[in-house]
């Protein structure tokens, strides 16, 4: 008999991989509310513009007209609106809707 292949062994095998798979999951749940939580304005913009969003930005009492998120800086973000894009400082956004 193959010893890798002893019923014990297979059953040990079989609860350690699904102790491994359940501890593996809980992890990757807290670190994506630990992101989640940490994540500030910046991070955001930068994954509405990874996923190409259209947006619509208040500043200041100014209500930007819809535009597609073409550059984050640290301290600004740029809105296509027209051929040249929107510089807005960061500080200013009160709120960024994705339309």
């Amino acid at each position: 008999m193959d010893s890798i292949r002893h019923p014990d062994l297979v059953e040990v095998s079989a609860r350690m991989q699904s102790v491994l798979t359940s501890a593996l999951q809980a992890e990757q749940i807290a670190a994506e509310v630990a992101h989640r939580r940490q994540r500030d304005l910046r991070d955001v913009l930068l994954e509405m513009e990874d996923r190409a969003l259209r947006v619509r930005v208040t500043t200041m009492g100014r209500r930007w007209p819809t535009g597609l998120i073409v550059g984050v800086g640290k301290d600004h973000l740029l809105l296509s609106l027209t051929e040249l894009p929107a510089l807005i400082r960061l500080d200013a956004i009160e709120s960024v809707e994705p339309e």
